[in-house]
């Protein structure tokens, strides 16, 4: 008789350790979405009141790294969001 558990029982409880991982981690995940998410609209908020009092769209991406591109898509979606 061997002693300890069979492959088949290791093969499980690792599987049933990475899927409690990747809960934990799936929900951690969540969480800094949805923070990022609200940090994101603040932000938006002061791009437009600094590109309203003068900032350039190139200084505002330098500050944020952002391209000019993105921080022009933040304007408008920081407009629509007032």
């Amino acid at each position: 008789m061997r002693k300890g558990r069979s492959t088949g029982d290791q093969i499980r409880a690792l599987r049933a350790d990475i899927e409690r991982r990747l809960i934990d981690d799936g929900a951690k995940r969540i969480r800094l979405l949805e923070e990022l998410e609200r940090v994101e609209k603040d932000l938006r908020s002061l791009v437009v009141d600094a590109s309203d009092a003068g900032l350039t769209t190139r200084r505002i991406g330098e500050l944020l790294k952002l391209s000019s591109a993105g921080v022009s898509k933040w304007i408008a979606k920081g407009r629509e969001e007032k």
